[in-house]
């Protein structure tokens, strides 16, 4: 039985999403996720490119009262929807707002109302903290259905020190290349860390580096970051920079209960050689130990770190009106879509999208570092 009343709130676009904050920042204390800031509505929309997708929010009710919010965003080519949402990042976070118990049902019942408008045909979605067990998506007449569960890497444990962190958590080969690149850099170029940027100068710093940086970050999605970290007084940034003022790392997140969660980082492009993503999160490393914190946890899931993070499941899920568009979309748009650009399809949901055969392919990167 739905537990969710019918005729669902739709809310589409930037301007509607964000009449929706305080509604949403209200909900995450009444189902007590108010620390899971990985559903901050400002954040949402600064860790994806505008231009190329639409953010849909569903608000879900329980006797008239918002008790779930499920947040999408739409693909678009050349500002038109394309009928594809997709919810979650790679790792599943950023997805739901709802009680623990309720998640699973809540995106479940958020798909169900977008797939009932014609406007809408087909659906993925990533949810994090699912066990196998409950991996499992109903069928429904007239709906495709897929789900499957996978291992993401997120979260690494820390020891008091970097040295005890890189012997507890890394292999020998692994720490002497982290140690390498660590301290080559100083000899190379005159650079200090900076473990607190102000806020007042944040935003400078990162439009200054995202002009130059992988993943480029448009003004306004720097925007909407500055608003997210302004808003929670645990939230921080960090980097590294010439001695001339240039900023060539920064890495931004929040700290809670002995957590550092960490959704961007942004490194000069120019500097690749100098493996500058390494150099930073070693920096962070060191930092968080001495600070007494208990894990890093990057929002998204890692590639470059996975092997020294722990792991969690999280369920895939792709749902799509059976007919001409969401077939073709499969069979046909999606393979060669991923042919031609494998990033393109960066997380475990979109991967539902091909066929068997290509979704373990060596050039499909699930889920890339950011």
């Amino acid at each position: 039985m739905n537990r969710y009343d019918d005729n669902p709130t739709i809310l589409r676009g930037v301007p509607q999403v964000l009449d929706a904050v305080s509604e949403t920042d209200d909900l995450r204390r009444r189902v007590n996720q108010q620390n899971d800031l990985s559903t901050d509505l400002f954040l949402i929309l600064s860790r994806h490119n505008a231009r190329g997708r639409r953010p849909v929010l569903v608000l879900l009710r329980s006797g008239g009262s918002v008790s779930a919010a499920v947040i999408f965003a739409e693909r678009c080519i050349l500002g038109a929807g394309t009928g594809l949402l997709r919810s979650g990042d790679q790792a599943g976070d950023g997805a739901v707002i709802a009680s623990n118990s309720d998640r699973k049902e809540a995106l479940l019942a958020a798909i169900r109302a977008l797939l009932e408008q014609r406007r809408c045909h087909s659906v993925a979605a990533t949810l994090s903290g699912i066990a196998p067990i409950a991996g499992v998506v109903p069928a429904e007449e007239g709906i495709y259905a897929e789900s499957s569960c996978r291992l993401v890497h997120r979260r690494l444990p820390l020891s008091p020190t970097l040295e005890e962190t890189l012997h507890s958590r890394f292999t020998t080969k692994r720490r002497r290349n982290l140690l390498y690149y660590y301290r080559s850099l100083s000899k190379t170029h005159d650079v200090e860390f900076v473990p607190d940027i102000p806020i007042g100068e944040t935003q400078e710093a990162i439009l200054q580096l995202a002009s130059n940086s992988w993943p480029h970050r448009t003004p306004s999605e720097v925007a909407y970051h500055c608003e997210f970290l302004r808003r929670h007084p645990e939230s921080f940034c960090m980097g590294i920079r010439l001695k001339t003022g240039i900023w060539l790392s920064l890495i931004t997140g929040w700290r809670i209960d002995g957590i550092t969660h960490m959704p961007w980082q942004l490194n000069h492009d120019h500097y690749k050689h100098e493996s500058l993503m390494q150099v930073m999160r070693m920096h962070l490393i060191e930092h968080e130990c001495n600070f007494g914190q208990a894990a890093l946890s990057w929002v998204g899931g890692t590639v470059s770190f996975q092997t020294a993070c722990e792991s969690e499941f999280c369920i895939d899920i792709l749902k799509a009106r059976i007919g001409v568009k969401s077939a073709l979309l499969r069979n046909v748009l999606a393979p060669a879509m991923f042919r031609r650009n494998p990033s393109a399809f960066t997380g475990g949901s979109l991967m539902l999208l091909l066929p068997t055969r290509s979704r373990g392919a060596s050039n499909a990167r699930l889920d890339p570092d950011s």
